[in-house]
């Protein structure tokens, strides 16, 4: 049977967390236009230096598009936990192996992502032991934008039930937090079928 790798919200896995959220919501469109630059690098070390001043005691960005930039953080910034968004869910797909499937409702995501699952694979010794097979679901965003959420959820279903079908996957992954909402409707139809 595949398994299915879900977000855990940080109140489940984290009580005692006190959470400060800093927003630059323009981000994800900048991105789109430049790529990641120099000035976006530059973007993530003031997000973080503005959060360190804030007296936080660990960074967990929440987009797994800006991989590199986060990467400058962490290396800037080894005194206090910088995290990725997707790691643990990363370092367990990889664990699992197999055929892993990842889907993704925004584009600039799909090379990052994978990117970053065959490095762990590399670091886990296990570049041999995973397939990844990384998939951009067009339009989702925008019907989840337009507040369409059982849309949104019946279009990332529909594209893991195809994904599944068309190569039958190991592990499934859903790339962004935005697509936790997903995950029951996705989980039962592609994972809990006889």
């Amino acid at each position: 049977m595949p398994s299915f790798i879900r977000y855990l919200s940080i109140e489940t896995v984290w009580p005692e967390a006190r959470l400060q959220n800093i927003v630059d919501d323009s981000l994800s469109i900048d991105v789109g236009v430049t790529g990641l630059d120099a000035a976006m690098d530059k973007r993530f070390m003031d997000l973080a230096g503005y959060a360190r001043s804030c007296e936080v005691d660990g960074i967990l960005f929440t987009c797994s598009a800006f991989g590199s930039s986060i990467e400058q953080v962490q290396a800037a910034n080894g005194d206090i936990p910088v995290l990725k968004p997707n790691e643990a869910m990363m370092e367990e797909a990889v664990a699992r192996g197999g055929k892993i499937g990842v889907l993704s409702v925004f584009a600039p995501t799909v090379p990052s992502i994978e990117r970053e699952l065959l490095h762990i694979a590399e670091v886990q010794g296990r570049c041999d032991a995973v397939d990844v097979q990384v998939e951009f679901v067009p339009d989702a965003l925008a019907v989840l934008h337009a507040g369409d959420e059982a849309a949104y959820n019946e279009m990332i279903a529909d594209a893991a039930e195809a994904m599944h079908r068309k190569t039958p996957l190991d592990v499934m992954v859903l790339a962004m937090f935005s697509m936790a909402c997903a995950g029951p409707t996705v989980e039962v139809r592609t994972w809990k079928q006889p």
